[in-house]
């Protein structure tokens, strides 16, 4: 039986001095006496509710060693809560043991969201089809279960699909499963489903929520497509719904990639009237396209600007950024720079120092950067991928391939699982290094390792593939020399 190793188990001990003095509690009524099936159901199911899995368990090898065996109910609590703490072959084994009559869907949900919770989307998707053909039919909960695991996976054909039987078979999606749908089109550029879904959730009469909105600026903004993003974030103010510091971070983002510095000033003007704080992703983007149109006047007025509207922390971020860019320098070195920012009081968070190594990254200067962690390092803030894709980056704008390959070695060495950012970079070191036989190499390691490939990983394997075609050449496995960390 499931339960027959944790039968053995003491499970009636631990009560407090205070529940002894009111008389004996309900386990310690099941401990001196034997309990009906109904009894013992009810105490599965509140144990189990209260998180008292090995307590449950317990009193189920108790039930099943004199012969009883749970009502369904409390075999799908107990999948339930075995599934919240990861015991999914437990949970299996009780679930095997249902029956006559078979499972209904509420037991198959349970298990089926133990499944997804621990990452087993292989192994949900073969019960989803058991489900079926043992003629339980799956309901709108076992739907929702599916196109959320599927979404998150990032397998968009299948999302697709599964939404589409949702609606085929009369259940709504609900909010929070658009929400899903949106940020699958986000992740795959599909900025046209992204904004058909909105108008689908205003038509099915309901009102989407800021994330909703966000996700779909961002699918646009991937895109280029700067017209259409307007047009949501107009949607978004007839709505009611005021946009987030992370919307109006895309907002301002995209359109200084898509050269609208204008646009994207105005809007960093609008996102301080609200009092929105800016990342100093933001204000990094916004310093390098003014940089590079020559416009340090404009970057001098808006500093000022945010030391009239009480940003002067912002502002002591946006100085520093500008140093790094050249125009002023007033500080000699990262050092100096994160000794001024303390002396105006900046909190030094990780945003903060990803910033500042971006702004050297960008520049070419790896040394820098690579300083910049370092006093990170000395505030007491572990590297993170974030920024240890920072440096992959600065390596690889500056053409030094070996290192940025050897920072993603770290990386791994470090039990860190890089991501489709980290691939990226190293793919983008390898091009500006014209070493393109080594692009495949690292495509075909992102997919072994599981990471799915975004769109821009696709079209930088597509370029390289075309001029090694134009060459005559093949991509070849070629190993990659032994390099020395860097770190």
């Amino acid at each position: 039986m499931a339960a027959a190793a944790a039968a053995s188990q003491p499970w009636c001990g631990g009560f407090s001095h205070r529940r002894r003095r009111r008389g004996r509690s309900s386990a310690a009524v099941a401990c001196s006496e034997e309990l009906s099936r109904d009894r013992y159901d009810a105490e599965i199911q509140r144990r189990c509710k209260a998180g008292e899995v090995d307590a449950s368990m317990a009193l189920l090898g108790r039930m099943e060693s004199v012969g009883l065996r749970p009502a369904e109910p409390s075999s799908a609590a107990l999948i339930a809560a075995l599934g919240a703490v990861g015991r999914t072959l437990e949970a299996e084994a009780i679930f095997l043991n249902i029956g006559p009559p078979p499972p209904s869907p509420f037991s198959f949900n349970a298990l089926l969201r133990a499944l997804l919770l621990k990452g087993q989307l292989a192994h949900a998707h073969h019960l989803f089809e058991e489900m079926r053909q043992r003629g339980c039919t799956p309901n709108r909960e076992t739907h929702l279960l599916m196109l959320d695991a599927l979404s998150r996976a990032n397998r968009a054909d299948e999302a697709w699909a599964a939404a589409a039987d949702m609606k085929a078979r009369g259940y709504k999606l609900g909010a929070a499963a658009y929400t899903r749908l949106v940020r699958l089109c986000r992740v795959n550029g599909m900025w046209r489903r992204a904004a058909a879904l909105v108008l689908e959730m205003q038509a099915e009469g309901l009102r989407p929520g800021r994330a909703v909105y966000h996700e779909a600026i961002e699918a646009m903004g991937r895109s280029g497509r700067t017209v259409e993003m307007a047009a949501v974030l107009e949607s978004m103010r007839r709505a009611g719904v005021a946009p987030g510091a992370a919307t109006w971070a895309s907002l301002v983002r995209w359109h200084c990639r898509a050269g609208e510095v204008d646009v994207a000033l105005g809007l960093l003007r609008e996102m301080l009237g609200q009092g929105v704080y800016p990342d100093p992703k933001v204000l990094l983007g916004l310093i390098s396209r003014l940089g590079e149109q020559g416009r340090w006047t404009e970057i001098r007025d808006l500093f000022e600007e945010m030391r009239v509207w009480g940003f002067r922390h912002s502002g002591a971020v946006f100085a520093a950024l500008a140093d790094i860019y050249g125009q002023y320098g007033a500080f000699a070195g990262p050092e100096q720079l994160v000794t001024a920012l303390k002396s105006e009081g900046v909190a030094l968070t990780p945003a903060v120092f990803c910033a500042l190594a971006n702004a050297y990254a960008q520049q070419g200067l790896c040394e820098e950067a690579v300083r910049v962690f370092k006093q990170m390092e000395e505030e007491g803030i572990e590297l993170n991928l974030v920024m240890l894709n920072s440096l992959i980056n600065a390596f690889g704008i500056a053409g030094r391939w070996q290192e940025a390959r050897a920072v993603f070695e770290h990386v791994k060495e470090a039990g860190i699982t890089p991501d489709v950012i980290s691939y990226t970079a190293l793919m983008k070191a390898f091009v500006r290094a014209r070493e393109y036989h080594r692009v495949a190499e690292i495509f075909r390691e992102m997919e072994v390792a599981g990471c799915t490939p975004d769109r821009r990983a696709r079209e930088l394997l597509n370029d390289v593939s075309m001029i090694l075609q134009q060459r005559g050449r093949s991509p070849q496995k070629v190993s990659p020399p032994p390099c020395t960390k860097t770190l």
